[in-house]
């Protein structure tokens, strides 16, 4: 009996020691999905607490929403990006919005001028532009496909400093796609540009946080 007794009290003893350790990862759980967010391991702490910060910007946000008014006006199928400016604003586009969007592809396209003997190399290493241009998915999550042209200006506006706005039209899908501009646009240049490095465009992840409902990047790769 004593013996048994003594089993017995080992045993809530080894037990009392492994629910805080237990509960422990379970609080660690329920705060990952209080957070709504998940990321490949590719990011790193600061890029994920970067991405996140940026993606709940209402002021972005609201770049992305006036992109959509910008896609009548833009055309990036050539070398440069050509953003038609008068007809925007004869059509009632916000002056403002307007001339900020001018501002940006001008930046953008002085920056494609300098890089333009790289980007004429790859070209011809790869017949014109590497990769497709498109996105499959749903409202919950998908992949974004952007060939090495449009990545090009991509990194371009974004090395200019433009803003969110200036990508959408860039981003196959057109309107129905233009809130993962917020999502592309936290990436960064540098991690764009890095997975670009071979010719052949980008694919990016998205996911969509079930709490906050905000779109964001979960990896990004070469296509």
């Amino acid at each position: 009996m004593k013996k048994f007794i003594s089993l017995l009290l080992t045993l809530v003893m080894s037990l009392t020691v492994a629910i805080p350790f237990g509960s422990a990862q379970t609080q660690n759980d329920i705060n990952e999905e209080e957070n709504g967010y998940v990321f490949d391991e590719s990011f790193t702490q600061d890029q994920i607490d970067k991405i996140i910060a940026n993606v709940e910007s209402e002021e972005l946000q609201e770049q992305a929403e006036e992109g959509n008014l910008l896609q009548p006006y833009i055309d990036d199928s050539g070398t440069f990006i050509k953003f038609d400016d008068v007809k925007a604003l004869e059509d009632g586009l916000p002056l403002e919005l307007v001339q900020k969007t001018k501002e940006d592809y001008d930046k953008a396209n002085a920056y494609l001028a300098k890089q333009q003997p790289k980007f004429s190399i790859q070209a011809k290493a790869k017949a014109n532009c590497g990769g497709t241009n498109k996105f499959v998915g749903n409202i919950v999550a998908g992949t974004v496909y952007v060939d090495s042209c449009k990545t090009n200006k991509i990194i371009a506006i974004i090395a200019g400093g433009g803003g969110a706005s200036s990508l959408v039209a860039l981003l196959p899908g057109g309107a129905a796609i233009a809130v993962v501009a917020v999502a592309i646009y936290t990436i960064g240049g540098a991690v764009i540009s890095y997975n670009a490095a071979d010719g052949n465009g980008i694919k990016i992840k998205i996911l969509k946080n079930p709490i906050t409902g905000k779109v964001y990047p979960y990896w990004v790769k070469p296509q």
